[in-house]
Formats: structure tokens, sequence, C-alpha cells
């Protein structure tokens, strides 16, 4: 009996031995996978962009559903509401590519880099930004701070999930080089319902603004 007893003890320490060791490996494996933020930010599907220049810019994506809503636009079920010369499809990737930023679309990086930096990245600029961008520079786009501004270093701050929140540039500001907050990431849905309801408060919004309009 005692003997049986123990053997099944030896087993069970056997088997949480072998979980334990498997549970390491798979995280370290995990720590080591390269994704770009933006594939990360997939896997939580909302996010709110804030633009430091452009406050009133600011627009919260569905990433999953390519839904997204600002205070002059919006996209729900593929339709766009205030009328626009972009097909839905065109109209909700520049926004996303303006907003969430080339290099946090582009750039792979590993949870481990993000650890063993503090959570915070440093870039070149150069590699940071859409090169294609440079010859028709648009309002808002982060390729204005590196034409106009002499911007050569980016740098972005993750939370414990390893998702971005904090894009900073280092340009000329006030007559000389320093850093300054360019994007803030938040991530404020829990769910599609929470989304989806700020979005039809804000298609709400749009309409009313609309009809004013054609009233005047």
């Amino acid at each position: 009996m005692w003997k049986k007893i123990r053997v099944v003890s030896i087993l069970s320490i056997c088997i949480l031995f072998i979980c334990i060791v498997g549970f390491f490996v798979i995280s370290k494996a995990d720590m080591d996978i390269k994704q770009t933020s933006y594939e990360r930010m997939q896997a939580r599907q909302f996010v709110t962009v804030q633009d430091s220049r452009y406050p009133e810019d600011e627009v919260s994506f569905d990433l999953k559903l390519h839904e997204f809503y600002s205070n002059t636009n919006a996209i729900k079920n593929g339709k766009i509401y205030v009328n626009s010369v972009y097909t839905p499809t065109v109209l909700y990737k520049s926004k996303l590519e303006d907003m969430v930023t080339y290099g946090i679309m582009n750039i792979p990086i590993t949870k481990r880099d993000i650890l063993d930096h503090q959570y915070t990245l440093e870039f070149k600029a150069s590699i940071f930004i859409n090169q294609n961008y440079l010859s028709d520079l648009k309002k808002g786009y982060i390729e204005n701070y590196y034409v106009h501004d002499k911007m050569s270093k980016v740098r972005v701050t993750y939370n414990k999930e390893f998702l971005p929140t904090k894009l900073e540039g280092y340009y000329e500001k006030n007559g000389e080089m320093s850093w300054n907050t360019i994007r803030t990431y938040l991530y404020p849905f829990k769910n599609k319902s929470d989304f989806d309801k700020k979005l039809d408060e804000q298609i709400h919004l749009i309409k009313e603004i609309e009809s004013e309009k054609e009233e005047d």
C-alpha cells in the first residue's frame, strides 16, 4: 500500500516537474518570437490613437473588422459616414497608416527586446518613417517631423502587455533638439460592445453635423 502511494507521489512530482519545465520552455519561446507592435495590437483588437500636434484628430480603431471613428468621419460595416472620394478600404488604410505609423506597423521586435530595454525602445527615424511619403507629405504624418523638424530618433514606450503606449520623436522644437510626444496609444475598450457604443454615438453626431450643414 505504502509502496503504491510512494510510486503515485513520485509520478505526480515528475508530471509537475515536466509541466513546469514545459511552461518555461513555451514562455521562453514566446519571448523570442518576432512580431510587429501592430500585430500585437491586432490581437488586442481595439486601440485609440491620439495625435499630439492635432489632438482633435483622435481616432479609435477596430483592427479586426477594419472599422474606425474620429470626430470627422467613421466606417462601420463597410460603409463610410460623411461623403468621401475614397472607398472604405482606401480610407481605412490611409487613416490607419497615418495614425498608427509605419514603424509600429512594420518593424518586428520581440518581447525580450522590450523587456531587456525596460519597456522603451529607440529607433533611427530614417527606418521608422515611410520613405515613400517624403515626396507627398500630408497633415499629421510623422514624416513631417523628419523633413521639417530634423527628427533623428524615435522612442516607443510599451506597457506590461508589450503594447505601445507612447511614441516620441527627437526633433527640433523652440530652437533646440528634444524628446517630444508624437502619438499616444490607448486601449479603453474591453469588448466589441464597448467599441460599437462609441462608434454609433459618433456616427449619430456626424450625421447631425452634416444635416446642419445641408440646412445652411
